[in-house]
């Protein structure tokens, strides 16, 4: 179902029919059901989605998807209809006990046809204080999850730090936040409540106690490389080049932090400060052992060291950086 008769997206030969009122009507009764099935589930925050290109509620916001003629198509206050709406019944099927949030693309960067930031602040000014939580982005998801090759940090601020100077409610944001400092500056210049960290966090899952503990310098710094976003998009595993743990937790018993106790052995011999070498000898220490690093090169990092100096690839640096200080932290390692 979609607001208009529409091929389905990504190739399947597969066509979406237009919703009657009717269709509506149900949309909205499976999406309060769904909120109150998750409310009993425990749940504290319930979500209505309205981003990345892939919710009815944000179909219906689409020019090029909704060429309706009835009172949910048409001018910018009908294609509103919907979202308010699901957002209202939400609202009243769990808002006693569970926050409501709306996760609200700003911006799709496909002019006229898609939402834009000139529209998206009438949409929130429309909305401003309904939701319970405002979580900002730009779409679709190409867009939200640029790599740092394309992308510097904090990227979306430009399309979405407007939304706090509109709505009384907390403000989420994302865009790869990597840097304290970039955090911090944001939640003081008012431009943010709270940060997004999804690949952040990917890379390391302790980021927010490192912070709050000071240890600025043992944080594994997300390089936004994009392997993690590869594996959604194959419906593959999940990787991460700065945190090998990712993924494995669960099959593996693999703690990202945590190392089991060395064996028998004493010594260890690592041949290579490549970015698999460093992060053996990081681990081996933390497991107890003595470890020596062999570099035939004058620099630790193997490719690593040539790669950063590549247009829009110096975040990637951070996976030597991140290894090289935590070795040089420990007695038991020489190179």
């Amino acid at each position: 179902i979609s607001p208009m008769h529409t091929p389905l997206k990504y190739g399947y030969p597969l066509q979406a029919r237009a919703m009657t009122l009717h269709d509506i009507r149900e949309y909205r009764r499976w999406h309060k059901n769904a909120a109150v099935r998750a409310k009993r589930a425990g749940f504290d925050i319930i979500y209505v989605y309205a981003a990345h290109d892939l919710s009815l509620a944000m179909h219906f916001l689409q020019r090029r998807r909704n060429q309706r003629t009835d009172d949910y198509g048409g001018t910018l206050q009908n294609r509103i209809r919907l979202l308010r709406e699901v957002l209202q019944d939400t609202k009243e099927a769990v808002g006693d006990t569970c926050a409501v949030a709306l996760r609200f693309a700003t911006e799709e960067f496909l002019g006229e046809d898609g939402v834009h930031n000139a529209e998206a602040k009438e949409i929130v000014h429309h909305l401003a204080d309904l939701p319970d939580i405002w979580d900002v982005n730009v779409a679709a998801w190409y867009n939200d999850s640029l790599s740092s090759r394309f992308g510097a940090e904090g990227y979306q601020q430009p399309f979405t730090s407007w939304v706090k100077q509109i709505t009384n409610k907390p403000v989420v944001g994302v865009g790869r936040f990597t840097s304290p400092d970039t955090m911090v500056r944001l939640i003081r210049e008012g431009a943010l409540d709270m940060i997004g960290a999804a690949r952040p966090s990917i890379a390391d899952p302790f980021l927010p106690r490192k912070i709050d503990e000071g240890r600025i310098d043992d944080i594994r710094e997300c390089i936004g490389c994009n392997i993690c976003v590869t594996g959604d998009m194959t419906q593959g595993m999940g990787r991460c080049t700065q945190n090998p743990t990712m993924g494995e937790e669960w099959r593996k018993g693999w703690h990202p932090e945590q190392m089991n106790v060395k064996g028998k052995s004493e010594n260890v011999l690592v041949v290579g400060s490549g970015p698999a070498g460093l992060e053996a000898a990081r681990a081996l220490s933390e497991r107890g052992y003595d470890v020596a690093i062999a570099e035939a090169d004058t620099m630790i990092g193997g490719r690593v060291t040539h790669e950063r100096k590549l247009p829009g690839l110096s975040a990637w640096g951070r996976v030597i950086d991140y290894r090289e200080y935590q070795i040089s932290q420990k007695p038991n390692v020489e190179t």
